[in-house]
């Protein structure tokens, strides 16, 4: 198992045992300091997708969202078996998947495919696969919010995951253009832990 597996499944584990998940779609979808569900719901409005991809899902927190915005065609990806088990089923019937992204994919396109804080916990030697595997499963739109400082981009592949606190920066701009994809649309976002975030609205270029 890799360092990033091993991550995921004890922060799951983690959260579990101090209750998080019975509440935790509520509590984020109405907290302001998540900005996240604000810029991706502009993006929404704006560029009209009817399907969607929630890749890093979680518990949910922004299915509400998606309906509200009338996307009826919602599915999502999470890597935790533990999560995913709290989320198969949900008020909003969303098919979640429990598979990686690094390495799997639905296999189907959608207008959209999302992702937020998910990219950040990706190992540089698997962001390749994983921008590939996104850009398979999208007709038009990437939408993702990242941590991205320049200084702190991660280039050595063998580099230890514990080292930079399970988090990586990568060169993003470098990835749009080895896909040929275009941003279209570009904000910075600051959560609660003040963290240089950048939201990333990508049009896949055929």
């Amino acid at each position: 198992m890799e360092d990033h597996e091993i991550y995921w499944n004890d922060k799951s584990k983690i959260w579990a045992r101090a209750g998080w998940y019975a509440d935790m779609a509520k509590k984020w979808g109405k907290n302001d300091l998540w900005e996240d569900a604000h810029w991706i719901g502009d993006m929404i409005v704006k560029y009209k997708p009817t399907s969607l991809l929630d890749v890093g899902c979680g518990s949910g927190r922004l299915f509400q969202l998606w309906n509200g915005l009338g996307i009826k065609d919602v599915e999502g990806i999470e890597y935790s078996k533990l999560i995913f088990d709290s989320v198969k089923q949900n008020e909003f019937n969303v098919k979640v998947h429990n598979m990686s992204i690094i390495d799997q994919s639905v296999p189907r396109k959608f207008d959209m495919v999302f992702n937020t804080q998910v990219l950040l916990h990706i190992p540089p030697q698997h962001i390749e696969k994983t921008f590939a595997n996104m850009i398979k499963m999208s007709n038009k739109y990437l939408a993702m919010i990242v941590w991205y400082e320049v200084k702190r981009i991660n280039k050595d592949k063998a580099s230890s995951y514990k080292k930079y606190g399970n988090s990586f920066s990568h060169d993003y701009p470098a990835l749009f253009k080895q896909f040929n994809l275009k941003v279209i649309e570009e904000s910075n976002i600051t959560f609660f832990n003040k963290r240089k975030n950048v939201a990333w609205l990508i049009e896949i270029c055929q």
